[in-house]
């Protein structure tokens, strides 16, 4: 496995604030996709796998929150959720998820802060790979269920080792006790890189949930 890639997927883990990590996905943006699928790159699949399991197809609009490059989408879009809005703080990433031809619309925005959509936007939201080391907060998931219909289904994919984990479980926990959200099913825990040893360690869970009122 290429030294090269693990350096540049430890730069962005160990990003120091959102200025930091904007540079990484810029440079990295038209690289990405054959990195992290040289690593056996798991969290995209997972997700997407989930969602197809709570959305009928054809359910929509869906907003990939932390879109990336649209890895996710192009399997969501195979699966028949092809109402799509990719929503990513970086400009260079979402020009590659744009170029793939399966979101209506590409918008940027950084989680963690609000979200520039309407109460009850979306029939579903997802997220896979950005709540991980460096990247979006768990307050995140506030916002994520403001745009969220009543009855509507967020799938979320979380990291799962170390104290990640706990940390992200927190701020979910706060929705669904609070009557926001309704915990509807998780998936085994999975290696997020299949095929490297050294990343081994990293996990990544996949959670759902229905958002709850009127």
């Amino acid at each position: 496995m290429s030294d090269d890639v693990l350096n540049r997927l430890e730069k962005v883990y160990g990003a120091k604030d959102r200025a930091a990590l904007e540079q990484e996905y810029a440079g990295w943006a038209k690289r990405y996709d054959g990195d992290v699928m040289a690593l056996g790159y798991t969290p995209h699949a997972l997700v997407a796998g989930m969602a197809a399991r709570y959305l009928p197809a054809g359910e929509g609009p869906l907003l990939d929150c932390g879109a990336g490059t649209g890895l996710v989408a192009v399997l969501l879009h195979a699966f028949g959720l092809r109402d799509l809005v990719a929503l990513d703080m970086s400009d260079a990433m979402l020009a590659v998820a744009k170029s793939r031809g399966v979101y209506r619309d590409c918008v940027q925005g950084v989680l963690g802060e609000r979200l520039p959509f309407d109460d009850a936007s979306f029939a579903a939201v997802v997220g896979a790979g950005t709540f991980t080391a460096g990247h979006a907060p768990g307050e995140s998931f506030h916002e994520m269920t403001r745009v969220l219909r009543p009855g509507g289904v967020m799938v979320v994919g979380l990291r799962g080792d170390g104290d990640h984990a706990k940390r992200y479980l927190d701020c979910l926990t706060v929705l669904t006790e609070a009557g926001k959200l309704t915990h509807l099913a998780d998936s085994t825990p999975c290696p997020a890189f299949l095929l490297s040893a050294e990343e081994a360690h990293v996990l990544t869970v996949v959670k759902v949930f229905r958002r709850t009122g009127a």
